[in-house]
């Protein structure tokens, strides 16, 4: 709608146990809309301050978003409805997690 001025994302890390590593850490702030959004492992890394093969399978990250209007609103998950948090789709950009992904969908051989 015209009306955010920036969009905040940070980023935690937990070991495989769920316990968590890190506080949340600036990740990226966005200022120009539309935009789209991609998260490499050497971003949450640099977020992080650790090196990317420090980075482990099992790991989790956590991800908060923060959109501030012009007016100076801020908006994150807890901002949003109990519809709109119960909703996969619509939560999305103020609160997810993931964890590493390693493809094997293409096997390496294929590019010799």
């Amino acid at each position: 709608g015209n009306n955010v001025e920036k969009y905040e994302l940070y980023v935690r890390r937990l070991n495989s146990d769920a316990i968590i590593i890190t506080d949340y850490k600036l990740l990226l702030t966005v200022n120009s809309f539309p935009n789209d959004l991609s998260i490499t492992p050497t971003m949450i890394a640099d977020a992080l301050g650790v090196n990317v093969s420090d980075l482990q399978r099992g790991e989790v990250y956590h991800f908060r978003g923060y959109a501030t209007g012009f007016d100076g609103t801020v908006t994150d998950y807890n901002s949003l409805s109990s519809t709109v948090r119960g909703l996969k789709g619509y939560k999305q950009g103020f609160y997810f997690k993931t964890d590493l992904e390693f493809s094997t969908a293409i096997p390496v051989d294929n590019y010799f």
